[in-house]
């Protein structure tokens, strides 16, 4: 125990010694960070919560019959029909995003951009409640995309709906 203490007493008293030193190290880290940190380019968020039942309408007529899905399972197929290629470019026209971009090159960076700024996440709670969060560098625009991925995420689930109406 006097070993450590005396150890711990050693580095004390070097800390002590160079105190100006890691002043001064100290000072130029934080100035470097505060510099970094004001040329990040802004980001607003827009969160939406979206309830949706995943189960469709076949699931009581087909109990016994076969496995429903796990929760995760629901997420990546509801991401990957919400993230389509197709809902991208309707969520372009919606939001007018289209409108800058005059090539096909163009195009596919603008799908792809949107297609890394949404991100779909399912509560842990309750299976059937989604949040949806919209990244940009402009504000307005954030929630324009958020206003139109949740009406897109509306319109396919009522023709998943209809369909497996249909279907029953």
């Amino acid at each position: 125990m006097q070993d450590t203490f005396a150890q711990l007493l050693s580095y004390v008293l070097g800390l002590w010694r160079h105190r100006w030193l890691a002043l001064g190290v100290t000072w130029m880290i934080a100035i470097a960070g505060w510099a970094y940190v004001s040329r990040m380019p802004e980001s607003y968020v827009a969160n939406a919560r979206v309830y949706a039942d995943t189960s469709s309408i076949l699931g009581p007529l087909m109990r016994g019959l076969t496995i429903a899905p796990n929760p995760n399972q629901r997420l990546s197929m509801m991401s990957q029909t919400l993230l389509s290629r197709p809902n991208m470019e309707r969520l372009a026209r919606m939001t007018d995003l289209d409108l800058a971009v005059n090539t096909e090159a163009g195009r596919d960076e603008l799908v792809r951009s949107l297609q890394d700024s949404i991100l779909l996440s399912a509560n842990r709670g309750n299976d059937s409640l989604y949040s949806i969060s919209v990244s940009h560098q402009d504000r307005e625009t954030a929630r324009r995309l958020a206003q139109a991925v949740i009406t897109i995420f509306i319109e396919t689930s009522m023709d998943n709906k209809n369909s497996d109406k249909k279907e029953a």
